[in-house]
């Protein structure tokens, strides 16, 4: 780690306070962030991380209390966009704020002005400015290619890239709420890479939320841990036995969980039932060749590396795409599956990736987004029952552990990691006949992660059968009684019993991938 006194002031909050309503955010929070340091910032959905970068980055008032300083500068009651960008303050949000249709240059001056000469754009050097960022930041990407070709953590890289532009010469901050939620383990570690690269090249000290402690582990040269609104922990790197400090500083321990483990799952199972779903010889895009079958009260587990095809496979079982040759059975009927509200017809309960877009609707209510597709259960004789909405809402709530438990909230004014516990919630309150989720702890703390995953269990030993599309090995490995890995279009290996370990899905994904190519290369 740098020497932070060498390195420069650091950023400094004190007596951070925020109010919205009667719940408390953050009470009296005081951090620091030194200079030339890649720092973790982490602590259970609604500690008040992301309140406090709002609070950083202008968009949130924090009581007259506060006070933030820089160097000479000493803010008192938060700061203004403007003020913030002065300080060289900047941020990638976990939206990243890019537009795909555009291309990486257009998405590079969002926010930024073009150079200009007489009111004529300067082209020319435009172009050089935005390769040049995008060298800095790491970014495998064109200036003129289209943003929504490449590949997520280039996504996230050019957003970093944008950040870069127009920097103090002094350097500055870049904050990031969870940039590695969405990618693997490979992905991840070249962005957390890149990012270490900033702190000397660019004089750029970096501070990023996140719920993995293995690459915080690796990665991070500081932490600071939240929890219900105060620092609970600080460590630098080097603290002694600190994954089990900050597992304990968020109110979790690493022994949390009754699962017995997949090898004895495996093995208590019996006689295999009826197969609840069962896909034969589907094709569909990259999907080639897929067969697989679902029992009753099984957990099957589908990972794999960026473009293995699982992405695509959820979207066959969601009923988003119908499948160009071959069958898909589900509860004994080849019926196609024409539609997602057709799955959903059927018994399918679905908990896509992307919460926001695509699971929930941020101008509703937190009760009207967990039971959504359960309406009809609240229409009285001669109108909507909304204090039954209301209490059924409220006490799902606080069992899976959304906070704050407010059902009347706006969906879209919470963290991220909740709006994931709302929608997984959803289905797990009135439970389907089938249950498909894609990344169901995306973004998700380690206490809440534990707890979705005792709800899972409960639903499978309901006899629920239920699919795990995810990036995340350590998850595939907690709660999946299979493991089928996708690679090139194709089911390449089922992982069960004693070879469900991390070796073996680590092995299986990345050599059934490579030996995909070579073959692919040979003819």
């Amino acid at each position: 780690m740098t020497d932070a006194a060498a390195a420069g002031p650091a950023l400094m909050v004190d007596h951070l306070s925020v109010d919205f309503g009667s719940h408390c955010a953050l009470d009296d929070v005081s951090v620091r962030f030194p200079r030339n340091e890649l720092h973790a910032l982490l602590g259970p959905n609604g500690s008040g991380k992301s309140t406090m970068i709002k609070v950083l980055s202008g968009v949130v008032r924090p009581r007259a209390s506060a006070e933030i300083t820089l160097g000479e500068q000493v803010l008192r009651g938060g700061l203004t966009p403007a003020a913030a960008r002065r300080l060289g303050l900047r941020f990638v949000h976990q939206d990243l704020g890019l537009l795909p249709e555009l291309s990486v240059l257009e998405n590079l001056y969002l926010g930024n002005p073009y150079p200009s000469v007489a009111g004529q754009v300067r082209w020319g050097r435009a172009r050089r400015e935005a390769a040049a960022a995008l060298e800095a930041a790491g970014a495998r990407a064109r200036p003129m290619a289209t943003l929504g070709s490449l590949r997520h953590v280039d996504r996230v890289l050019v957003a970093v890239a944008r950040c870069l532009m127009r920097l103090p010469d002094s350097g500055g901050y870049l904050f990031l709420d969870e940039p590695t939620a969405a990618l693997e383990e490979a992905p991840a570690g070249r962005l957390l890479s890149a990012l270490r690269g900033l702190l000397t090249a660019r004089d750029v000290s970096v501070v990023f939320v996140s719920h993995r402690l293995r690459e915080i582990a690796q990665y991070a040269d500081g932490v600071t841990v939240l929890r219900d609104g105060v620092v609970t922990y600080r460590a630098t790197r080097d603290a002694p036995d600190l994954e089990s400090m900050i597992l304990r500083s968020l109110g979790a321990d690493a022994g949390q969980g009754s699962d017995p483990g997949p090898a004895s799952r495996a093995a208590g199972r019996g006689e295999p039932a009826t197969s609840a779903v069962v896909l034969d010889r589907v094709r569909a895009g990259v999907v080639r060749d897929v067969s697989l079958a679902v029992q009753p009260g099984e957990i099957v587990g589908v990972g794999g590396l960026e473009g293995s095809g699982k992405e695509e496979l959820f979207e066959l079982l969601a009923g988003r795409v119908r499948p160009a040759s071959g069958t898909i059975t589900l509860l004994g009927s080849q019926r196609p599956v024409s539609s997602e509200s057709a799955a959903l017809k059927r018994g399918v309960g679905i908990v896509p990736g992307n919460r926001l877009r695509e699971g929930g609707i941020a101008d509703f209510t937190v009760a009207e987004n967990l039971f959504l597709p359960h309406f009809s259960a609240f229409r009285g004789r001669l109108h909507f029952r909304r204090g039954l909405l209301k209490t059924r809402a409220a006490a799902a709530l606080t069992r899976y552990g959304v906070q704050p438990a407010e059902p009347t909230r706006l969906f879209g004014t919470l963290s991220g990691g909740n709006q994931q516990k709302t929608i997984v919630a959803r289905w797990l309150a009135v439970p389907p006949k089938v249950l498909v989720l894609q990344e169901p702890t995306a973004g998700v703390d380690v206490a809440s992660r534990e707890r979705i995953y005792t709800e899972l269990r409960a639903a499978r030993a309901a006899g629920m059968p239920i699919v795990v599309i995810s990036s995340d090995a350590a998850e595939l490995l907690d709660v999946c009684d299979r493991v089928l890995v996708m690679a090139d279009g194709r089911i390449a290996a089922e992982l069960t019993g004693p070879d469900l370990t991390p070796a073996s899905l680590a092995r299986a994904q990345f050599e059934q991938a490579g030996d995909r190519k070579t073959e692919e290369r040979s003819s």
